[in-house]
């Protein structure tokens, strides 16, 4: 099961590898003839950072987009329609990069332009506000989010019709944003609405169709809970934040591991690379982490077995498998109880807890994803940063500390920033 580590975003550097490689060429081959800011430099630049962020190297998309909205705006002006749209690109490129508040400043510039230059109903408009709605929704502001949605969606149906992809795309995260505010039963009547009107407009093969689907039969099990976390539930739960903070939509601060109901991504993820697809299965797995894992055949390159690598995926492996209802809420309380001592006496702090799984990451692969040379802890260590940061009021690890597992249990006060399904769920 180790090798499970080595897919994912790793494998799509590496599938990403010859885009990047010819669209290296292509810039260098376009700065040396014409120059740095001739337009074709440019967009060469601009086609750079876009293979950079398919490949899921979101920092490295970063510079080469904004250089390019600079560029552009010096040469062919900030109100350009192919400024604003790329503007709008590179907002979207902080979204995978998981800076919400970098992205919602952009999509909000972005729209305000492309109403002015473009008009209110033209693509780049709703997409920036579509922007601007899906920020505030993953900065769990769900109640400005579901006011966003409301006064795109008819825009949206306006401009390109009732059964337009991305409407219906907005259409499933309005609904995200009542589930996540803790109106379950709105957002049931409109999950299922959607699921009537995709199988309709889109079919049933469609991916949206097929996700709702997924979640809604049979009729899913209550995903959200009443009473907040105390002290020791939420350190069990937070052993798996390095994962769930890679994930857009991951809820860090309950034992459900989405904001709002993800049932397919759970059963998904535990699919592959896990091979999980029963109770059985997953037990199997979780006795073969718990018992044996990775750690041991890491700990030459390491110099100790790095038991966060397996308990991180443990944790993670539990959460999703209660979401995929494989286990109720109490087995898996059980499960997760079940190692806290163990991994609780590897390490003094998340500090150490964060470092040893950074070291078990670089010796997949050596570090390395040939043939582009990027390493695993580029892939990793942002999120990592995120939730060691001492300003992250919404982190578990700063919520309750590593030590806190060995004390009483005590209720936690979870922050503004993890409102919503964080400050209610089990």
């Amino acid at each position: 099961m180790a090798e499970w580590e080595a897919k994912g975003k790793e494998d799509a550097v590496a599938d990403a590898a010859p885009e990047i490689a010819e669209a290296q060429r292509a810039l260098a081959q376009a700065e040396r003839t014409l120059g740095p800011l001739h337009f074709t430099t440019v967009t060469a630049r601009e086609k750079l950072g876009y293979a950079y962020d398919d490949a899921g190297l979101p920092d490295l998309a970063w510079p080469l987009l904004e250089q390019a909205v600079g560029d552009l705006e010096r040469t062919i002006g900030p109100m350009h329609r192919y400024t604003v749209g790329v503007r709008k690109n590179l907002a979207v490129a902080y979204v995978r990069g998981m800076r919400i508040a970098d992205a919602l400043a952009l999509f909000q510039l972005a729209a305000g332009q492309a109403i002015t230059v473009m008009g209110p109903l033209d693509s780049n408009t709703l997409e920036a506000r579509s922007g601007v709605a899906l920020c505030l929704l993953e900065m769990r502001r769900f109640g400005e989010a579901i006011a966003s949605y409301d006064r795109l969606l008819p825009d949206w149906a306006a401009g390109f019709g009732p059964a337009h992809p991305k409407l219906l795309t907005d259409r499933h995260r309005l609904a995200c944003a009542w589930d996540g505010a803790g109106h379950s039963q709105e957002a049931m009547t409109q999950y299922w609405r959607l699921l009537s009107d995709c199988d309709q407009l889109l079919g049933s093969a469609a991916p949206l169709t097929r996700m709702l689907a997924a979640n809604l039969v049979p009729p899913p099990r209550p995903w959200h809970a009443t009473q907040p976390l105390g002290t020791h539930r939420l350190w069990l739960v937070a052993l798996s934040a390095i994962l769930v903070a890679r994930e857009r939509g991951g809820a860090l601060c309950t034992l459900y591991p989405s904001a709002w109901l993800n049932r397919q991504h759970s059963v998904a993820v535990l699919k592959s690379p896990w091979g999980v697809s029963s109770r059985d299965d997953l037990l199997a797995a979780l006795e073969w982490l718990a018992a044996e894992g990775a750690r041991e055949s890491m700990a030459a390159k390491v110099g100790h077995p790095p038991a966060s690598f397996d308990f991180a995926r443990y944790s993670h492996v539990v959460r999703n498998g209660f979401a995929a209802e494989y286990i109720d809420e109490q087995e898996a309380w059980q499960l997760l109880e079940s190692i806290a001592g163990q991994v609780a006496s590897a390490y003094r702090s998340w500090q150490e807890f964060a470092d040893d799984y950074l070291a078990a990451r670089m010796t997949i692969a050596d570090g390395t994803d040939s043939p582009t040379g990027f390493t695993t802890r580029q892939l990793t260590s942002a999120p990592v940063a995120r939730l060691l940061d001492p300003l992250n009021t919404a982190s578990p690890w700063n919520l309750v500390p590593w030590d806190a597992i060995g004390r009483p249990d005590q209720p936690v006060s979870t922050s503004p920033g993890d409102a919503g399904p964080g400050s209610r769920a089990r």
